[in-house]
């Protein structure tokens, strides 16, 4: 069996598919992830859906994608979305033990301290030999009882926007942030996320210059990245503005480079991982082997130095 997949007009059969699934599957999160979103829309999304036609009998494999895909919301901060996905996945085989206890998360990041606690309860039921679930039901409980003030509420602007990202919707967004008088930095975030979907580079990088002559301090998360087109990504420029920002970054989290924080974290600070994680891509973008040879030499365990060079 053939089919079309509407977004790319490219014949996949079953095995082909099947490949592409396993291979995912194998990977997982944070080779999904750090495709970005225009393949994770364009490619992985509509071969996952020509699934429940060409692989009706690989339930298992389609479950995994589908809680991979849960990661890639929930990594993207958008709970909501992500439990549409974890759902899913238990649509497809509900032993995928995980999605269980990632819905109560989901549910209780939102208030849905009821549906968290079922959730959770379903969790240890499926997964009983995990103590630390005993201490989630009991701090899912205490919400309840205590009425506790959810993580995410509909007045946390950037996270509704983030939603409305994950729901495809960036021409909603870019409408919405761009008549607000003064927006908070992590709201034109969300802005140039929305322009990066539109693949509109130029408005996306005037909204990170108009992010580095804003004030206050920032995050970068997950979603900067899934969002960055990926031109912008491999052009020095959006790099040398980032190391800019980084006095002002509390916290950037990467998909990548894990050996740098694993190996080095304690003796540097959150502003000097992020200027050395810039120069890295700087270095690699104009191809400066010297200076990439004297960070190989000063942080000899930095994989990805390491593997750009040898």
């Amino acid at each position: 069996m053939f089919y079309v997949c509407c977004d790319k007009k490219t014949k996949m059969d079953n095995e082909e598919l099947k490949a592409f699934l396993v291979e995912i599957e194998e990977d997982g999160i944070a080779m999904l992830h750090s495709r970005g979103y225009q393949w994770f829309k364009s490619e992985f999304l509509p071969y996952l859906n020509l699934g429940d036609t060409l692989l009706p009998n690989e339930l298992e494999l389609l479950a995994d994608c589908w809680y991979i895909a849960g990661d890639v919301y929930d990594f993207n901060g958008t709970p909501l979305k992500a439990m549409e996905s974890y759902k899913k996945a238990l649509e497809y085989d509900d032993d995928v033990d995980g999605a269980y206890r990632e819905i109560a998360n989901m549910y209780e990041q939102t208030g849905a301290y009821t549906e968290a606690l079922k959730y959770i309860n379903l969790a240890i039921e499926k997964m009983p030999e995990e103590e630390e679930l005993m201490d989630e039901r009991a701090s899912i409980q205490d919400s309840i009882n205590y009425t506790t003030e959810p993580y995410l509420t509909k007045e946390n602007k950037a996270w509704t926007l983030a939603e409305d990202l994950a729901e495809g919707k960036s021409e909603a967004v870019i409408a919405s942030v761009t008549a607000m008088e003064n927006p908070e930095v992590a709201v034109l975030q969300c802005l140039a996320k929305a322009y990066g979907m539109e693949k509109k580079d130029e408005e996306y990088s005037q909204t990170w210059d108009r992010i580095l002559t804003s004030e206050g301090a920032l995050t970068l998360n997950y979603a900067d990245w899934f969002y960055m087109p990926r031109a912008i990504y491999n052009n020095e420029k959006i790099w040398e503005l980032i190391k800019k920002l980084s006095p002002r970054v509390e916290e950037a989290i990467f998909i990548e480079f894990d050996s740098l924080n694993e190996h080095y974290a304690e003796t540097l600070s959150q502003e000097e991982e992020l200027a050395l994680i810039c120069d890295f891509h700087i270095y690699r973008l104009t191809e400066n082997a010297a200076e990439l040879e004297k960070l190989a030499a000063k942080y000899p365990l930095w994989e990805e130095v390491q593997d750009l060079l040898f």
